[in-house]
Formats: structure tokens, sequence, C-alpha cells
């Protein structure tokens, strides 16, 4: 297992790649090209945040994508 910045975990098993990502809003997880996203704020009522947490987890998706795919590459 190697550890890079404390916030990205990468662990190589029988040729399958599985990366978390943990950061301050949440936490990212992929198996393969199959990205789950998890939303640590609190549920509330109000629109705007409902909407700023759903960007959040697009970006988080976003990102593990990425790091699947250079992973993939390396």
């Amino acid at each position: 297992m190697l550890r890079h910045s404390n916030t990205v975990f990468f662990l190589i098993r029988d040729l399958r790649l599985k990366i978390f990502v943990k950061t301050k809003t949440g936490s990212c997880k992929a198996s393969g090209f199959k990205i789950r996203t998890t939303n640590n704020e609190q549920r509330t009522t109000n629109n705007e945040q409902r909407t700023t947490k759903k960007r959040i987890n697009l970006q988080q998706a976003l990102l593990c994508f990425r790091l699947v795919s250079a992973a993939a590459l390396w």
C-alpha cells in the first residue's frame, strides 16, 4: 500500500485497482471504473446547500476518475 499526502490511498491486489480519496467534505471510493461518492455534510432543507453538495460530489467523482485513469496507465 502506497500513501500519498495522507489523503489518497492506492491498493493494488489481484490486478484490481482500488482508490480511496478522503476530503474535508466527504469521501470517494473507486474500484476499477465504478465510482462511489459520499458526503459528510449534514443534510438541510436549503436548496442552495443541496446544489453545493451535488457539485462537491461531482468534483470528487471527477477526481476519482482521473486518479483511476492515471493509475491504470501507471
